[in-house]
Parts: C-alpha cells; sequence; structure tokens
C-alpha cells in the first residue's frame, strides 16, 4: 500500500474502456462529499454534460452523496456503486485479514 489516496477516472464508450485522468485527493478527508461532489462534477463538466449518462464510483459514503448531488445536478445522470468494491467490502467481512 502507497498510503495515496487516488481517484482515477475511465470513460466507457462504444464498447471502449479508456484511460481520462488520475487526481492525487490524499490531501482530502476520505469523507469530504463536498471534495467528492466537486471533483466529479468537473470531470462531467470536462466530458460534457451531454454525453455522461452514468458514473460508476466506489460505496463509501462521501461518493454516494456525492452521485446522489451529481443526479440532483443533472437529470439526465445516474449513478451506481462499483460491483467490485461492493464485493470487497462483504467479503472483508467475512474473510479475516492475515496477521
Amino acid at each position: 500500500m502507497t498510503g495515496y489516496n487516488i481517484v482515477n477516472f475511465l470513460i466507457y464508450s462504444n464498447s471502449i474502456t479508456i484511460y481520462y485522468k488520475s487526481v492525487n485527493a490524499s490531501h482530502v478527508v476520505r469523507t469530504d462529499g463536498e471534495y467528492c461532489f466537486k471533483l466529479m462534477k468537473k470531470v462531467v463538466e470536462e466530458v460534457g454534460v451531454e454525453k455522461v449518462v452514468h458514473v460508476v464510483r466506489d460505496n463509501v459514503f462521501a461518493m454516494k452523496a456525492a452521485g446522489q448531488r451529481l443526479m440532483e445536478d443533472y437529470s439526465t445522470l445516474y449513478w451506481t456503486p462499483l460491483a467490485a468494491h461492493c464485493f470487497d467490502l462483504i467479503l472483508e467481512d467475512l474473510v479475516p485479514r492475515p496477521v
């Protein structure tokens, strides 16, 4: 583990996923929903609101709150949690970590 909090942005279109950019958010408290919202909103506006239909993000509270706010600001946009992150959270509760 590096200790960095990196937020990656990927774009999926026409059956292709491309890397858009990464943001080092290590200076931000992970629970800062306002920062997450502003970061996602900036990317949506960079890409073009008319081109963004769906946002997938991890399941921490700040990201969930940011996704809700994005849907309030942009009525054509939807968000869902990243399934892999949900499974990871479930497995953390089921499988003990090595000591």
